[in-house]
């Protein structure tokens, strides 16, 4: 026996040389004979996770590093094998069960756990498993977690199947009467009694050969080492696989399997892998050192180690982009630089070619300043004399303005006087000549109106002829008038006697009689028409 500072702990430092069955490819015998641990053992069980991912519509990524292919040997070699596999959760138990289950040929079964799930559905799940190994002789895999136990309860029929293969009470008779007659044609080919005890015994026997339970069990807390000493069968019936944590060569080929698709250089990718191995266990020693000062836990899982690089490849993508982005950003500056520099270089030779043009250009710039500063003098100058013949028609455009308001302000004067004029041409009438006829005696004021009348016609101012004038003719010689033959000796005639007389108004003649004011009206009116026309000519 080796002294104990000489053992090699195995998950320490795995030995080279295994044993176990793995056939060599999918499908082939199993032989037991021996391996040894390297990257063809790992490219043969590659193989066999190839064509379980081919075969299932959820592939595993898993990388087969020593401890796992040890594991992996462990569950496959045994036969009538129970496994209860003790360890942390995410150290990939169930992804070697399953690979496992694979590699033997196996049919993998599991339960799924619902709000309502209790212990008739976990029987039922136990059933159809049970019926699967021995009424069918289908190798297959019962896979159960923590997870899946809601009561103790499922320990009490695991613990009988482990034991004896059968749970007690969990067929009905009818059940047992199918079991029976499916299963005694296989007895009948093993060459066993065909009894109905017979039958069942042979049931039995099939189970135990054909159905693995495996149990994923965590060791954390009392409750494992509860159920140990609850269900002895869990130790006596089953081989334990304890999974410790990944050690230092396990955590570095997960690693560099997973930073080998980086894409990164192959110079870089090892670095990688072994900053994250550094990171992990450094994270494992303040755990411990964190549990011996402040006996709290803090469980640093392989899942906490493969999220790790999960988050180092999620940065490193991250900070790729911004790279790349940040790249592609200068790299489009620096283009926009170099062809501005080529645009500046095609500017400046333009520059060149046409300096002599431009030179002449400035020439002739000068000579047609120097002519238009000549020319901005004699504009001055003319400037000058606008400004002063603008100064004399402004004062002779408002002085014409001031000649026309005043002629509007008479206008609007004399126009009544121009309009009463031309309407009271028209106003005597042939019923005011008979009013004016009918006096046997006429009043001294209408008298006094045909003495106007006669002189406005160039008559004698006598009664007699007044009365004459009321013939025939006397109507039209009043339409006929011609109202510019007024002149100025009538005209002052007629205003000293007549015009100017308080008598000789509208409203006094009309009170005598309105046919004497209608010849009244027609007196003024011609006066008022010459004086108006008078003024405007």
């Amino acid at each position: 026996m080796l002294p104990l500072s000489e053992k090699i702990n195995i998950a320490e430092k795995p030995s080279d040389i295994i044993f176990a069955d793995f056939p060599d490819r999918p499908g082939s015998a199993h032989v037991y004979k021996e391996l040894k641990l390297g990257s063809k053992l790992a490219l043969m069980l590659g193989d066999h996770l190839e064509y379980y991912n081919l075969a299932n519509l959820r592939g595993m990524q898993l990388v087969l590093f020593d401890d796992a292919i040890l594991h992996l040997a462990r569950i496959v070699r045994m036969p009538r094998g129970n496994v209860p596999i003790v360890g942390l959760s995410g150290c990939g138990r169930q992804s070697l069960i399953r690979l496992a289950a694979q590699i033997g040929g196996c049919r993998f079964e599991t339960v799924e756990v619902t709000k309502s799930y209790g212990q008739q559905e976990f029987r039922e799940d136990l059933k159809k498993s049970l019926r699967m190994a021995g009424e069918k002789a289908t190798q297959c895999v019962l896979y159960i977690s923590d997870n899946h136990i809601i009561k103790e309860s499922f320990f009490e029929d695991l613990n009988n199947s482990l034991n004896v293969g059968d749970i007690p009470n969990i067929w009905q008779s009818f059940e047992i009467n199918e079991l029976v007659d499916n299963v005694r044609p296989l007895a009948q080919e093993a060459g066993k009694p065909l009894g109905r005890d017979d039958a069942m015994a042979h049931f039995t026997s099939l189970v135990r050969s054909n159905l693995h339970v495996v149990l994923c069990m965590s060791p954390s807390g009392k409750q494992f080492r509860n159920r140990l000493r609850q269900f002895p069968s869990l130790v006596n019936c089953c081989t334990m696989d304890w999974y410790d944590p990944w050690p230092q060569h396990a955590l570095l080929q997960v690693a560099q399997s997973i930073t080998s698709k980086w894409e990164v250089e192959k110079r870089y990718q090892d670095s990688m892998a072994e900053v994250c191995v550094h990171m992990h266990l450094s994270v494992e020693q303040a755990s411990a050192k964190f549990l011996s000062e402040m006996e709290r836990h803090n469980y640093t899982t392989p899942t906490s180690y493969l999220e790790l690089l999960n988050s180092y490849e999620r940065i490193l993508k991250e900070m790729d982009q911004l790279i790349a982005a940040r790249h592609s950003k200068l790299s489009n500056r620096l283009q926009t630089l170099i062809r501005t520099n080529r645009e500046v270089e095609v500017m400046q030779r333009q520059l060149i070619a046409i300096q002599p043009r431009q030179e002449q250009s400035q020439k002739d710039i000068l000579a047609i300043m120097e002519e238009l500063s000549a020319q901005q003098q004699e504009v001055e100058a003319k400037q000058e004399i606008v400004r002063a013949e603008e100064a004399e028609v402004s004062q002779s455009a408002d002085e014409a303005e001031e000649l026309v308001l005043e002629a509007q302000n008479d206008l609007s004067r004399a126009l009544p006087k121009y309009n009463a004029a031309i309407k009271a041409d028209q106003s005597p009438d042939k019923s005011d000549i008979s009013e004016v006829k009918s006096f046997a005696r006429p009043p001294e004021l209408v008298m006094f109106v045909l003495q106007a009348v006669s002189m406005q016609l160039n008559q004698p101012q006598t009664q007699e002829q007044a009365k004459k004038l009321m013939n025939a003719e006397f109507l039209g010689k009043l339409h006929d008038y011609d109202q510019d033959s007024l002149d100025e000796k009538m005209k002052s005639k007629l205003k000293a006697n007549f015009i100017n007389n308080p008598k000789f108004q509208l409203e006094v003649v009309e009170s005598v009689s309105k046919a004497a004011k209608s010849l009244c009206a027609w007196v003024r009116a011609l006066f008022d028409y010459s004086e108006i026309n008078e003024y405007y000519q």
